[in-house]
Formats: structure tokens, C-alpha cells, sequence
């Protein structure tokens, strides 16, 4: 996994995770991080969270902000799709 980074959610929790991606949306104009906070479900896979941000913050702890609608979670779960594809699954 990647190097740890420290997320703050909306309401002041803090995460310490690790990024598996990020873009921004051409459609809406958001950023969007995909991270994991290194913790394994019953089936052995990470945990996986998504997110969007500012990406011009200069903090080292990342604001973070809770996906809102259902386009949104469509757009990060064709970014998933790819990731999981690897680099093949980019440019299609």
C-alpha cells in the first residue's frame, strides 16, 4: 500500500489511510479520492471508502466530504472498475 495520509472527515474524524486513486469529474467538476484505511473485511479484501476534496489544500490533513448523490457513486464505481482493470483499464 501507499504511504499513509491523514484524512478529516466533515465532522472531525480523523483517518489515516492510503490512496488508490483520485480524478476529478469532468461533469460535475469535483475532486474525488478512492483510499482505504488498511482495514480488511470478512472476506480478506480492503475496506474501501470514496470522497471528494479540494485538491489545491495545503494542509497535511485532507478535507474530506461525503459523497451526495447517486451520479456521484456511479461515476466512482466506473473509476473502481478501472482501477481494478490496471493501467489497461484506462483510455477506453
Amino acid at each position: 500500500m501507499a504511504d499513509l495520509i491523514t484524512f478529516v472527515t466533515e465532522e472531525g474524524q480523523v483517518i489515516r489511510g492510503s490512496v488508490m486513486g483520485a480524478f476529478e469529474d469532468d461533469l460535475s467538476g469535483k475532486n474525488y479520492v478512492i483510499y482505504t484505511d488498511n482495514s480488511v473485511n470478512e472476506t480478506g479484501n480492503y475496506n474501501i471508502f470514496a470522497a471528494s476534496y479540494d485538491p489545491d489544500q495545503e494542509d497535511e490533513q485532507i478535507l474530506i466530504h461525503a459523497i451526495e448523490t447517486e451520479a456521484e457513486w456511479q461515476r466512482i464505481e466506473l473509476m473502481l472498475q478501472k482501477l481494478s482493470n490496471g493501467p489497461e483499464g484506462y483510455g477506453e
